[in-house]
């Protein structure tokens, strides 16, 4: 990864889930990768990489066509959604997790009637949506570059936690990483029409692997500290 202008910080996306606890997630900071090797293990030999997996289309919605003059064209105004490439990254760690899909899994556990196990099939089995939401780093200034809108396409993370079935007690849930990264969102903002998402595609390809892939958490409305889990596997 590049490294940023300022320091890094972890500020931004995430992953997990957590009932009656605390939720975790990424890190924001700005930049192409370097090509720094991951941190992790999770790609066996012969993996299929991100670019060549198949991304399935919306079951249920596509985002919205954008009206004529969204795109202005002027020098330094950025395209309302941003390419993937030119997306702002922030990281906790110096080499990005490497997962193979076929390999992932989300656990859901915690103050709940049931704990409930999804691998990356029965993720992409259940109703997908599309939609324009864009993200902010807590660190942005006016001006800045530590934010920017994308297509996400993903399954809403409300009835995968009313599975689940939190307890009347449960207020908050805690997301984890698979690079250790954590972030604690309100049960709330997990459950209510906003549509916070699983996200498995941004901008109509496969998630790239600097944000998140194979699934990442993208919640409207919040700063990425609390709700942007990427890499997630666990929540509680």
């Amino acid at each position: 990864m590049t490294e940023p202008r300022e320091p890094r910080r972890r500020a931004l996306l995430g992953a997990g889930l957590g009932l009656g606890g605390a939720l975790t997630l990424g890190a924001c900071s700005a930049g192409p990768d370097s090509g720094s090797p991951g941190v992790g293990a999770g790609v066996p030999s012969g993996a299929t990489p991100p670019s060549e997996s198949a991304l399935p289309s919306p079951a249920s919605s596509a985002a919205s066509t954008l009206p004529e003059g969204v795109e202005v064209g002027v020098p330094g105004v950025s395209p309302f959604r941003v390419p993937n490439e030119e997306f702002f990254q922030i990281d906790t760690t110096r080499g990005l997790p490497r997962l193979d899909a076929a390999r992932w899994s989300l656990r859901i556990h915690g103050m709940v009637e049931r704990e409930i196990t999804l691998t990356y099939a029965q993720l992409l089995a259940r109703p997908l949506i599309e939609r324009d939401i864009t993200l902010s780093c807590v660190s942005n200034e006016v001006g800045g570059d530590l934010l920017g809108n994308a297509a996400w396409l993903g399954t809403r993370i409300a009835p995968i936690l009313a599975e689940a079935g939190p307890s009347p007690e449960a207020d908050m849930v805690l997301s984890k990483s698979f690079d250790g990264w954590t972030a604690s969102t309100p049960l709330e903002v997990l459950t209510d029409s906003r549509d916070a998402l699983f996200a498995i595609g941004m901008n109509r390809e496969v998630l790239p692997q600097r944000n998140g892939f194979p699934v990442r958490m993208v919640v409207p409305g919040l700063y990425g500290f609390v709700s942007a889990t990427k890499w997630v596997v666990d929540l509680e």
